[in-house]
């Protein structure tokens, strides 16, 4: 059964004539008749008796037409609802967020979103970025903001760069090594510092570095929580790595900025898998963030 033949029964029902209908669903009487034996062949029951005078209901038909008027409204409102999907103005959108996110800059991209689109009903899910990269692969989320040092394989998804910063050394203020304007890993050999979580994405490229040049650090803590790692060199107890944005963000007079060599980079992304982009909502968020071209965080 097509949704144009339960259209048709409908309106000859209401017309009470074949003719009639015909006119008003502006086809030709033949075509219309038809269609409506057609569908009685398929359901094998006559919808209509025929007569001089028009048409009236069989038992099968007053039946078809009860459910019918349930049925229709039902169809118009899915099918109005798909427009709107389709015209991209609705869905809903779980995306991942790291920890530091608005220390990024990012919130306020997010929040832009919601506000030009409020018909997509936005959730976040907080976490790291391996983490967030492994959920949006088990489709538990539909689009992440991310870290890459530059080691991760991202050929199953679209990628926006947003934009990248340089790692660099945060020290307490009154550390001997203030006096340099800036630090080679080799400075840190002896020292008290603060690496990275293990599963965050930076922590190899640093661990790598350190192995390259053979420099043995004293390791007091691993931690990616900013506000721990950042206190720690403000009160003395450790060097702690950070981006310069989020370095610059949490500057305090009792800790020193210094750039850091041989340069690591922080890139950061956003990113979908590349089949969702056929759903019109992460389709639209894609097109929004990419539109950002000129985004260069805080």
């Amino acid at each position: 059964m097509q949704l144009n033949q339960l259209r048709y029964v409908m309106e000859v029902y209401k017309c009470g004539s074949i003719s009639k209908a015909a006119r008003k669903l502006f086809i030709t009487q033949p075509s219309l008749s038809q269609q409506i034996i057609l569908l009685e062949k398929e359901l094998r029951v006559k919808l209509f008796v025929r007569h001089k005078r028009g048409v009236t209901l069989t038992d099968a038909g007053e039946e078809f037409i009860a459910r019918a008027h349930r049925i229709i409204p039902e169809i118009d409102n899915l099918l109005g609802s798909m427009k709107s999907c389709a015209a991209q103005a609705k869905g809903k959108i779980n995306t991942g967020v790291l920890w530091i996110f608005a220390d990024l800059g990012l919130a306020e991209i997010l929040s832009n979103f919601c506000t030009k689109y409020p018909h997509i009903k936005t959730t976040m899910t907080v976490n790291g970025s391996v983490k967030l990269l492994g959920m949006l692969r088990e489709r538990r989320l539909d689009s992440i903001f991310f870290i890459n040092a530059g080691d991760l394989r991202l050929n199953d998804l679209l990628t926006i760069k947003l934009f990248d910063s340089d790692m660099v050394l945060v020290l307490p203020a009154n550390h001997r090594l203030v006096q340099k304007d800036i630090l080679h890993i080799r400075d840190l050999t002896d020292e008290n510092i603060i690496l990275p979580d293990k599963d965050s994405t930076i922590y190899a490229p640093i661990t790598g570095c350190l192995r390259t040049f053979g420099v043995k650090p004293k390791i007091i803590a691993q931690s990616s929580q900013t506000d721990i790692a950042l206190a720690c060199a403000a009160n003395g107890m450790a060097i702690s790595f950070a981006s310069d944005v989020i370095a610059r963000r949490y500057k305090s007079e009792r800790t020193v900025i210094r750039p850091l060599r041989p340069l690591i980079k922080r890139e950061v992304y956003y990113a979908v898998l590349k089949e969702a982009l056929a759903i019109p909502a992460i389709r639209l968020m894609t097109d929004y963030i990419g539109s950002l071209s000129g985004f260069n965080g805080l």
